[in-house]
């Protein structure tokens, strides 16, 4: 089960990568990200989630402890649960992705 753990965080953090190169590609050649950084936002609000859950999961109970002997466990958690709202949370993202997605007249792009 915890292979199964690593390889989804291992996936999930690629796909990321993938879209930040992405956007960052876009970005140099002068093209309009917005809405593609609010997704980009989403999905890394996303990863933290899952993989801050993981390996919160992975370490059990000992790792709700600062002082545990397998790092900070509880630490990273803790930083990781407060990005989820620095940003904007991901209700915010999704209106900014959805507002740049949709046309006046309601079509989707």
């Amino acid at each position: 089960m915890i292979q199964q753990q690593i390889a989804d965080m291992g996936t999930e953090i690629f796909a990321l990568r993938a879209m930040l190169y992405d956007l960052a590609d876009q970005y140099d050649k002068g093209i309009d990200i917005e809405e593609k950084a609010a997704m980009c936002k989403l999905q890394s609000i996303n990863t933290v989630k899952l993989v801050s859950d993981y390996m919160l999961e992975t370490f059990g109970g000992i790792g709700y402890f600062e002082d545990n002997p397998y790092g900070p466990v509880e630490r990273l958690y803790r930083d990781c649960r407060a990005m989820w709202l620095e940003e904007g949370p991901r209700s915010v993202q999704r209106v900014t992705a959805a507002r740049k997605l949709i046309l006046d007249d309601g079509v989707i792009k």
